[in-house]
């Protein structure tokens, strides 16, 4: 199960949870609470149902970096995964070996080779979620090797991008 920290604008925090993902809805788990909230989707655009009957159509952006911004509502929330593997970025001092995909996409562009020599920071692959291109830098100083996708490769949430040596 893939944990983050929900960081609001205020300084709040929660503990979130995926438990499910469906086709139609997804089980999230905040806090002590547990919602059911469906999937609704429009071309490229999904949008969740909540329990109360409003919909919400998230964006997902770059952020500070202690995490991924995602704005609900006009609301801005940095999630910060916890465990589980690798964080795509602002995983400050990581030694974890593989990078991977914080969200479902299509890769567009891959921009290092393997044996490349890399720098914390430094971008490394392109993906385009949502309609929106996310650059995913590296979390860490190092080099190149292994790589698990192509450019035009659709990735699943959690997907191995690529590896450190």
């Amino acid at each position: 199960m893939r944990r983050w920290m929900i960081e609001t604008r205020g300084g709040g925090t929660s503990e979130a949870a995926i438990q499910k993902v469906a086709r139609d809805h997804v089980i999230v788990r905040v806090g002590d609470e547990t919602f059911r909230l469906e999937i609704r989707r429009a071309g490229d655009s999904v949008a969740f149902v909540l329990p109360s009957g409003r919909t919400v159509t998230p964006f997902v952006g770059p952020a500070a970096e202690t995490g991924q911004e995602v704005l609900v509502d006009g609301r801005s929330l940095y999630l910060s995964e916890m465990g589980n593997g690798a964080r795509a970025s602002g995983n400050n001092g990581s030694t974890q070996k593989k990078v991977c995909s914080q969200m479902p996409g299509r890769v567009v562009k891959l921009l290092v080779t393997l044996d490349d020599e890399v720098v914390k920071g430094q971008g490394l692959v392109i993906l385009e979620a949502m309609k929106m291109e996310n650059e995913v830098k590296a979390n860490r100083d190092g080099r190149i090797g292994g790589m698990f996708v192509s450019e035009g490769d659709l990735v699943d949430a959690g997907a191995d991008l690529l590896e450190f040596e």
